[in-house]
């Protein structure tokens, strides 16, 4: 378990969540077609992903905030990646989403980011030092 510095987060811990397989792959002739939805993405999906390569370099809380209540939060430490449900109250950088589809849009790479932002259907909140480990985790 990772330390909390003394502060408590809220939510509840998903422990062992293992990032398998909950896409339903088709395939045609030229695309590898896959369905993927907002809570797949946000407590397996995503948690493989940062995972991936070195930790930052010091413990953070990263958190994804959807306005349909999809919110899931990452401890992300030496120890690895813990997938906590609901909001931290100790968190050192959220990305808050208006809507579950503009998640998956981004897991995809087709969300506009720059009109999302514009338009506040994505805010960014905290340590934007901790942005370029989380878009090369992302890129993978």
């Amino acid at each position: 378990m990772l330390p909390s510095n003394g502060q408590s987060v809220q939510g509840t811990i998903i422990r062992g969540v293992a990032p398998k397989c909950a896409t339903q792959p088709t395939f045609d002739r030229y695309t590898l077609k896959v369905s993927l939805d907002c809570q797949t993405y946000l407590e397996e999906l995503l948690p493989a992903l940062l995972r991936i390569g070195q930790p930052p370099a010091r413990d953070v809380v990263l958190q994804f905030v959807v306005a349909d209540g999809s919110n899931v939060f990452y401890r992300i430490g030496s120890e690895g990646v813990e997938v906590g449900r609901g909001v931290s109250d100790r968190v050192d950088l959220t990305l808050a989403f208006r809507m579950g589809r503009d998640v998956v849009g981004f897991a995809r790479a087709e969300l506009d980011l720059v009109a999302a932002l514009r338009t506040q259907r994505l805010k960014i909140h905290g340590d934007e030092e901790l942005l370029p480990w989380l878009a090369e985790r992302l890129s993978w």
